[in-house]
């Protein structure tokens, strides 16, 4: 019974590094505390910085394990990215930063630098960093990537991206031209939202003219969408389909991660 208890104990160590934690990193732009949620395991390959879309909640914490319930896709997947041996970093609005809803408060450079913040502390863990952004989120690694001069960030991740936001900004209004480092946009075939039209994907695919890699992955999983086209649980927020997307965008970041 010791040497199964201690097998146990063993393989528990490989898997794993600190228990989940939450985390406040000060902001560099003014916009106060900014808490971010660290799950990390001990065989990691990389790690993702996790940027909701929406509101930018992230739902209320458990009261014993601290994980958050929000129902964004980037929030209720941090076990799926966790199973894929990647340390998880999610990234909870900031204290003042005001309306996150609005396309070009997401593109602002105190927001991108707030997200390259959480990214410099992500890289405490000693793995690659990788942005992914879902939504509205894809703006705000698209600002930040555009930002990065410290070679902080080893990859991007765009999911569900918003081309064409509210208040007229959106990641087809970016200029990417420069960008270097390895991008995947991964997108539902079905999404119904108009502002993230799957019909854009080929053309903003072609704006990372310098990047390394770039490859689209277009999920055709999933079931029983609901409520609005734009929303969290119909084919935008991937519903049904998390693993298999999850899966796709961690084995892009597998190939791609030195």
């Amino acid at each position: 019974m010791k040497l199964i208890a201690f097998i146990s104990l063993f393989f528990a160590a490989l898997t794993s590094s600190a228990e989940p934690r939450w985390i406040n990193i000060q902001s560099t732009s003014g916009n106060g505390d900014i808490p971010v949620y660290v799950n990390d395991r001990a065989d990691a390959i990389a790690t993702v910085v996790l940027i909701p879309g929406g509101p930018f909640t992230v739902g209320k914490k458990d009261p014993q394990t601290g994980k958050p319930d929000g129902i964004n896709f980037l929030v209720r997947s941090i076990d799926a990215f966790s199973s894929q041996k990647l340390n998880v970093v999610l990234m909870d609005k900031p204290a003042l930063a005001g309306d996150l809803r609005w396309g070009n408060n997401r593109q602002s450079e105190g927001h991108g630098k707030d997200v390259l913040a959480v990214a410099e502390k992500a890289k405490e863990l000693n793995k690659p960093v990788w942005l992914v952004g879902t939504s509205l989120g894809a703006i705000s690694v698209g600002k930040a990537s555009l930002l990065e001069q410290k070679e902080l960030i080893a990859g991007v991740v765009f999911s569900s991206s918003v081309f064409h936001a509210k208040g007229g900004s959106g990641v087809m209004t970016m200029d990417f031209s420069t960008l270097k480092i390895p991008v995947l946009i991964s997108h539902h075939q079905k999404d119904e939202c108009a502002e993230t039209a799957p019909t854009f994907v080929k053309e903003f695919a072609g704006k990372f003219s310098a990047a390394s890699t770039v490859e689209v992955s277009m999920i055709d999983s999933g079931n029983a969408p609901k409520g609005n086209v734009c929303g969290p649980w119909h084919w935008h927020g991937f519903v049904n389909a998390e693993l298999e997307t999850v899966k796709s965008i961690s084995q892009f970041i597998a190939k791609n991660t030195k």
